[in-house]
Order: structure tokens, then sequence, then C-alpha cells
């Protein structure tokens, strides 16, 4: 019998050359400066304010006071009976005129507005303009209250831009104050 053929070891694998990787160490932070501390200021006393000795006032002057006060307990309290701050009180004829006019200024703003962008539903917005005698706007118009969709808002607002001048206002929208309050409805 023939003697068994020893197994040959299976040559060892040569491992493969690990590639040349440099790993960057990133350099330690520089702290940072502590922030020197300023010298201290000497504590500047200010000076006393003396008050001014009480002068007794003279008899006339005390007289006077009790007069004044009299007065004002007699006369009835004018902030509190006062109308409110606001506008003028009107006449309904002025009321009317003005919101005849503030009608003929929403019927030539409106067709300028562009309702595609105002959505399909019913949104109502409200806008404070101030006008010059010659019809003008002064200033911007002003926003009072929403109709919740930007791109509506802002397409009155242009319309009302583009519409200026605007017919003179009758004489006694010149008289009182010349802001007026305009309400748009764009899809009615």
């Amino acid at each position: 019998l023939l003697p068994e053929p020893k197994p040959e070891p299976k040559p060892e694998p040569k491992p493969e050359p690990k590639a040349d990787i440099e790993v960057k160490k990133e350099p330690p932070k520089p702290e940072p400066p502590k922030p020197k501390e300023e010298p201290k200021k000497p504590e500047v006393k200010k000076p006393e304010v003396k008050k001014p000795p009480v002068v007794k006032k003279p008899p006339q002057d005390d007289a006077l006071e009790k007069l004044k006060q009299a007065m004002l307990e007699d006369q009835p309290n004018l902030d509190s009976s006062a109308a409110p701050a606001g506008p003028p009180a009107m006449s309904a004829a002025q009321q009317g005129e003005i919101d005849k006019y503030g009608a003929l200024l929403e019927s030539i703003i409106k067709p300028r507005i562009n309702n595609q962008l105002c959505g399909t539903g019913k949104p109502v917005l409200e806008y404070q303009i101030v006008l010059m005698p010659t019809g003008d706007l002064l200033g911007e118009p002003k926003l009072l209250s929403s109709s919740g969709i930007g791109a509506c808002d802002e397409a009155v607002y242009r319309a009302i831009k583009l519409s200026s001048p605007l017919p003179k206002p009758p004489p006694s929208i010149l008289q009182g104050s010349r802001e007026l309050n305009l309400k748009f409805r764009p899809n009615d």
C-alpha cells in the first residue's frame, strides 16, 4: 500500500495592503480669549441735590388758589360730559352726502379689482383713504379689516392706487375729516 500523500497546507493569503489614508485630526480649537477685566472706574459720587427751602406763600396767593378751586368745583366736569373723541357730529344730510360720495368712489374702484385673486367666496374688506381737495390720495390706503386672503387685499389696494385721482370730494367732506372708510365686496 502506498502511503497517503500528506495534504499540502494552503498558502496563507497575503493581506491586501491597506490604503494610505491619512486621518486628519482637527487642530484643537483655541479657547476664546477671556475678556479682559476693565479697570474699575472710581465711583463718582453725585452731589446731593439740595431742595430749596419751602417759602411760605403770601396770603394773596392762598386766596387766589381758593378762588380757583371754588371755580373748578362750580363748573361741570368738562372731561366727563364732553362727547367722545372722534369725528365731529354731522347732520344727517352731511352724512348722506358722504355716504353718496363713498358709493361713487367704490363704483369707480371696483372695476379695477382683479376678482380672480379673491377666490370664489364672498370676502369683505375695508380700507381707509385720506383725500386731498383735488381728489388725489394723501398717503397710502390703510387696510382696516382684511378679507383673510392676502392676494385679494393687495388687489383692492392696487385698484385704489390705480383709480387716483378720484373725483373731487364735496365741500362737506372738505370741512371735516377727509378720511373715508370704504368697504369692498369684490365678488358681489
